[in-house]
């Protein structure tokens, strides 16, 4: 089976609603490749654990909200979060640690 069967046999399975066994038994798979390949697919993300995820840090107002300035953090899994507020460059800082130490343990 190709990558991209697997990988559309993936979106399937998390679109169905379905529990593991029973999405393999339609799609005519046994359950432990299918659990295989979902582990397989977080893995990536459980190797960019403890990696730095980039920030940005924009000066001047905020567009949406008038502030100061806005902290775009994004994590390695493809999480964004803009964050609009007043800080410093040591607030960012602060803030980003406070958003990744639970990412790093």
């Amino acid at each position: 089976m190709s990558r991209a069967d697997r990988e559309r046999l993936l979106g399937a399975y998390r679109a169905s609603g379905l529990t593991q066994e029973r999405f393999a038994a339609r799609s005519g798979i046994k359950v432990g490749t299918l659990r295989t390949w979902i582990y397989k697919r977080r893995s990536p993300a459980v190797a960019d654990r403890g990696r730095f995820a980039p920030v940005r840090i924009v000066e001047g107002p905020h567009p949406a909200t008038n502030s100061r300035g806005s902290v775009t953090v994004r994590w390695p899994q493809g999480i964004e979060v803009q964050i609009a507020m007043d800080l410093d460059r040591a607030g960012v800082a602060a803030l980003v640690r406070k958003l990744l130490g639970p990412c790093l343990r």
